[in-house]
Protein backbone atom coordinates (compact mmCIF):
# COMPACT_ATOMS: atom_id res chain seq x y z
CA UNK A 1 0.00 0.00 0.00
CA UNK A 2 1.18 3.41 -0.81
CA UNK A 3 -0.07 7.46 -0.69
CA UNK A 4 1.04 10.62 -1.32
CA UNK A 5 2.05 12.56 1.41
CA UNK A 6 3.21 15.85 1.90
CA UNK A 7 7.12 15.42 1.77
CA UNK A 8 6.93 12.68 -0.74
CA UNK A 9 5.40 9.19 -0.74
CA UNK A 10 5.00 6.23 1.80
CA UNK A 11 4.48 2.83 1.19
CA UNK A 12 3.56 0.33 3.89
CA UNK A 13 4.98 -3.19 3.46
CA UNK A 14 3.02 -5.54 6.25
CA UNK A 15 3.91 -8.95 6.82
CA UNK A 16 1.39 -10.26 4.60
CA UNK A 17 2.70 -8.63 1.70
CA UNK A 18 6.34 -9.44 2.16
CA UNK A 19 5.47 -13.46 1.85
CA UNK A 20 4.03 -13.04 -1.38
CA UNK A 21 7.06 -11.68 -4.02
CA UNK A 22 4.59 -11.39 -6.83
CA UNK A 23 2.83 -8.78 -4.78
CA UNK A 24 5.51 -6.93 -4.30
CA UNK A 25 6.97 -7.02 -7.02
CA UNK A 26 3.62 -5.61 -8.48
CA UNK A 27 3.37 -2.98 -5.56
CA UNK A 28 7.25 -1.88 -6.26
CA UNK A 29 6.28 -1.78 -9.73
CA UNK A 30 3.18 0.64 -9.11
CA UNK A 31 5.53 2.75 -6.66
CA UNK A 32 7.91 3.17 -9.38
CA UNK A 33 4.70 4.38 -12.10
CA UNK A 34 3.67 6.83 -9.30
CA UNK A 35 7.09 8.35 -8.90
CA UNK A 36 7.58 8.87 -12.32
CA UNK A 37 3.74 10.16 -12.86
CA UNK A 38 4.32 12.71 -9.98
CA UNK A 39 7.80 13.40 -9.84
CA UNK A 40 7.91 12.61 -5.89
CA UNK A 41 11.37 12.97 -5.01
CA UNK A 42 11.32 11.38 -0.82
CA UNK A 43 10.47 7.68 -0.48
CA UNK A 44 9.35 6.27 2.75
CA UNK A 45 9.24 2.60 2.94
CA UNK A 46 7.79 1.59 6.08
CA UNK A 47 8.12 -1.81 7.85
CA UNK A 48 5.94 -3.24 10.38
CA UNK A 49 8.37 -5.57 11.90
CA UNK A 50 11.79 -6.02 13.79
CA UNK A 51 13.59 -7.70 11.72
CA UNK A 52 12.08 -7.67 8.03
CA UNK A 53 12.10 -11.31 6.28
CA UNK A 54 14.05 -9.60 3.27
CA UNK A 55 14.61 -12.98 2.54
CA UNK A 56 11.09 -14.12 1.27
CA UNK A 57 11.70 -11.53 -1.91
CA UNK A 58 13.69 -11.46 -4.44
CA UNK A 59 16.03 -8.89 -2.87
CA UNK A 60 18.58 -8.24 -6.22
CA UNK A 61 15.88 -7.74 -8.13
CA UNK A 62 13.73 -5.32 -5.84
CA UNK A 63 16.82 -3.27 -5.44
CA UNK A 64 18.06 -3.05 -9.30
CA UNK A 65 14.33 -1.99 -10.65
CA UNK A 66 14.47 0.92 -7.53
CA UNK A 67 17.55 1.52 -8.97
CA UNK A 68 17.14 1.85 -12.07
CA UNK A 69 13.80 3.80 -11.88
CA UNK A 70 15.28 5.90 -9.06
CA UNK A 71 17.76 9.10 -9.43
CA UNK A 72 20.28 10.57 -7.58
CA UNK A 73 17.94 13.36 -6.55
CA UNK A 74 15.21 11.22 -5.08
CA UNK A 75 15.99 9.48 -1.21
CA UNK A 76 14.89 6.47 0.05
CA UNK A 77 14.10 6.09 3.78
CA UNK A 78 13.34 3.04 5.19
CA UNK A 79 11.87 2.76 8.67
CA UNK A 80 10.95 0.51 11.29
CA UNK A 81 10.60 1.42 14.70
CA UNK A 82 12.61 -1.40 15.83
CA UNK A 83 15.06 -2.10 12.84
CA UNK A 84 18.18 -4.48 13.43
CA UNK A 85 20.37 -4.12 11.23
CA UNK A 86 20.74 -7.30 9.27
CA UNK A 87 22.95 -8.68 6.28
CA UNK A 88 19.61 -8.59 3.92
CA UNK A 89 19.53 -4.98 4.89
CA UNK A 90 22.78 -4.05 4.20
CA UNK A 91 23.19 -6.39 0.81
CA UNK A 92 19.61 -4.11 -0.16
CA UNK A 93 21.20 -0.80 0.65
CA UNK A 94 24.60 -1.29 -1.08
CA UNK A 95 22.84 -2.37 -4.33
CA UNK A 96 20.69 0.54 -3.75
CA UNK A 97 23.22 3.02 -3.18
CA UNK A 98 25.89 1.94 -5.64
CA UNK A 99 23.11 2.75 -8.24
CA UNK A 100 23.63 6.30 -6.47
CA UNK A 101 20.64 6.36 -5.07
CA UNK A 102 20.72 8.29 -1.56
CA UNK A 103 19.33 5.39 0.92
CA UNK A 104 19.56 5.03 4.69
CA UNK A 105 17.56 3.13 7.59
CA UNK A 106 15.59 4.98 9.89
CA UNK A 107 13.90 3.46 14.09
CA UNK A 108 12.22 6.74 13.95
CA UNK A 109 9.86 7.96 11.30
CA UNK A 110 10.73 11.74 12.24
CA UNK A 111 14.35 11.37 11.93
CA UNK A 112 13.45 9.82 7.91
CA UNK A 113 11.42 13.03 7.76
CA UNK A 114 14.21 15.36 9.10
CA UNK A 115 16.82 13.35 6.71
CA UNK A 116 14.18 14.30 4.05
CA UNK A 117 14.45 18.16 4.37
CA UNK A 118 18.76 17.93 4.86
CA UNK A 119 20.94 18.11 1.74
Amino acid sequence: MFELKSYGAKIFFSNELRENPLLVKQTVGEMLMLVKSTKVKNILIELDEPNPKLENINIVDIANKLGEHLTSDTKLAIFSIHYQASVSASFLENIIYSRGVPIQYFNSEEKALEWFKSD
